[in-house]
């Protein structure tokens, strides 16, 4: 098909409109595949404070259940956990099973003496994923015989600190 004028002879608008269209064609191709490797624009900070500042996803709670039967590799990350007290308590800390029956060891420390849960209470735990070292792992569990039913799942490389306050009944 030729693009003929008014006059029988060829259009150059035509021609000049159809080498527009395929440059502008070429310029989004080459654009899309990016020869020159240009790095993504990234944010300044203005202060020591804020490049020390944490990622919003790691200061709000993530239920434990989401990250489990694996969650060394979130070591660091603040956890929240419902459940029941599992097995008996002392200054160290407890046992808790959740709805999902896996049961996690609850470190107490310097919160021991504000609080002392006794088995069967609901509680809810704000903490943070901390590594369980082999020789209290194995004290620890040894608390446990006899107070696991079948189908628990016990979670023994990670245990959970709370943070300040972090401790509450269910409900509240």
């Amino acid at each position: 098909m030729r693009a003929v004028g008014a006059d029988g002879g060829r259009d150059p608008g035509l021609w000049l409109i159809i080498a527009a269209i395929a440059g502008l064609v070429v310029w989004a191709v080459v654009d899309f595949i990016d020869p020159g490797g240009r790095q993504p624009i990234r944010p300044v900070t203005t202060s020591a404070a804020a490049e020390q500042r944490l990622p919003l996803d790691l200061l709000e709670p993530t239920a434990l259940y989401r990250l489990l039967p694996d969650a060394t590799r979130d070591v660091g990350r603040v956890v929240e956990v419902d459940g029941t007290v599992v097995g008996p308590a002392d200054a160290g800390g407890f046992w808790i099973r959740d709805m999902r029956d896996h049961v996690v060891f609850i470190a107490l420390g310097e919160q021991a003496a504000a609080l002392m849960p006794t088995p069967g209470a609901t509680l809810k735990v704000t903490g943070i994923i901390e590594d369980f070292p082999l020789h209290e792992q194995a004290v620890r569990y040894a608390e446990l015989e006899g107070h696991l039913s079948d189908g628990v799942l016990v979670i023994r490389d990670i245990k959970v600190v709370p943070v300040a306050g972090g401790i509450r009944t269910s409900g509240t």
